[in-house]
C-alpha cells in the first residue's frame, strides 16, 4: 500500500475507531446496567428505582453520546470524499468497526456472545458491504495507478 494512501486513510480509521469506542461504551454500559438491575444513569450516578424511568431517563441521555459518534461517523465520511473520492473506505470501516465494538464491548459489559447465526448474520453483513465495494475500489485503484 502506498504511504500517501495510507497517511490519508489513517485518520478515516482512527474517527471510525474512536466513535464506536466511544458510543460502544456508553450504549453497552446502559444495557449491561438494565440487565443486571442497576439503574444508575451515565453521567449522573444517580439511581432510579425502575427500569421504566431508568430508560425513560436514560436515552435521552445516550442521544448526547450518539451525536457525538455520528459527527466523529460523518467526518470520516467526509474525509473519504475528500481523500478518495468515494465513501467506501469509509463506510467498509465503519462497519468494521462497528462490528468489532459491538462484539468486544457485549463480552466485556454485557458478558455475552454471538451464536453460530449471530455470527453468520455479522459476516455476511460484512461480505455484502465489500461486496458493493468491489466497483468503487476497482476504480480507486485505477486512479491510484
Amino acid at each position: 500500500m502506498d504511504s500517501k494512501v495510507f497517511l490519508q486513510f489513517l485518520p478515516i480509521l482512527l474517527l471510525m475507531t474512536v466513535s464506536h469506542l466511544f458510543t460502544g461504551y456508553f450504549t453497552y454500559t446502559f444495557g449491561a446496567r438494565l440487565k443486571y438491575g442497576d439503574y444508575t444513569l451515565l453521567f449522573f450516578n444517580h439511581t432510579v428505582g425502575d427500569k421504566k424511568m431508568y430508560i425513560l431517563l436514560g436515552v435521552p441521555i445516550l442521544q448526547i453520546v450518539y451525536l457525538v459518534g455520528t459527527y466523529l461517523v460523518i467526518w470520516g465520511h467526509v474525509l473519504s470524499l475528500q481523500y478518495f473520492g468515494v465513501m467506501y473506505p469509509s463506510v467498509i470501516t465503519n462497519i468494521v468497526m462497528m462490528l468489532g465494538s459491538t462484539i468486544w464491548f457485549m463480552y466485556i459489559k454485557v458478558h455475552e456472545i454471538p451464536n453460530r447465526i449471530q455470527w453468520l448474520m455479522m459476516i455476511t453483513l460484512v461480505l455484502l458491504a465489500i461486496a458493493g465495494a468491489v466497483k468503487e475500489f476497482t476504480k480507486l485503484l485505477s486512479l491510484l495507478k
